[in-house]
């Protein structure tokens, strides 16, 4: 509502705490309209998945962020804090076979461990409360579209957080657009490679060859 509904607010008989009520729930209602504005601007993933990481700590410190998408290739996306070592195979392994039983078990999609990609994006802060043996709050939801599940969103912060309510919403609130968005990204990567690519050898055609030829010179 902008710079003048702290005045309006002033101006109403309110308790201090519907005062502040009032000012968070604002304050949500213009994350998520900036969020979705900034989902059309910018149509890719990674950025997405940076992006929501740096807003959501403007509300509460995170731990962890977590992001599987089953659309076109399966990947995993984790947000980790700068100066984290990027896992090894065997980490990686681990990784997809949490995802694969996940997935399994509370939305009964069969997605092999195998087939995952995991990508480590350094995009939170360093953190003092990001030590070994700090208990943590595990938020997870779904990410559908046209009511099927194309992946799921989790969010650790910690477990003594006074208010870890306003986590539950936005992610809440941000798992259909974020849905729409992978799909329209596989839709893409398919048109896409339908225009690359012979569609009888697979092989790149006549104007993918004269696009690289033109890019390396």
């Amino acid at each position: 509502l902008g710079s003048d509904f702290g005045e309006f607010l002033v101006r109403c008989e309110l308790s201090e705490t519907d005062r502040n009520r009032l000012f968070r729930a604002n304050e949500e209602l213009g994350w998520l309209l900036r969020f979705n504005e900034a989902l059309h601007a910018n149509g890719d993933a990674d950025s997405m998945f940076k992006r929501l990481s740096r807003e959501i700590e403007r509300f509460v410190p995170v731990l962890g962020i977590e992001m599987v998408s089953l659309t076109g290739e399966s990947v995993v996306r984790i947000g980790s804090a700068p100066g984290t070592k990027v896992p090894a195979s065997v980490e990686r392994r681990v990784v997809s076979r949490k995802c694969s039983e996940a997935l399994a078990s509370r939305y009964r999609i069969h997605a092999p461990a195998a087939g995952f990609k995991v990508k480590r994006l350094e995009c939170l802060a360093a953190s003092d409360s990001d030590r070994s043996g700090t208990a943590r709050r595990r938020v997870e939801t779904p990410l559908s579209h046209a009511g099927e599940v194309v992946g799921f969103l989790a969010v650790e912060m910690p477990a003594t957080l006074v208010d870890g309510s306003i986590i539950d919403r936005l992610i809440a609130s941000v798992a259909g657009p974020i849905g729409l968005l992978l799909h329209k990204n596989a839709d893409r990567e398919k048109i896409r490679s339908l225009a690359d690519h012979d569609a009888l050898t697979g092989l790149f055609n006549y104007r993918s060859f004269q696009e690289i030829f033109d890019r390396e010179f």
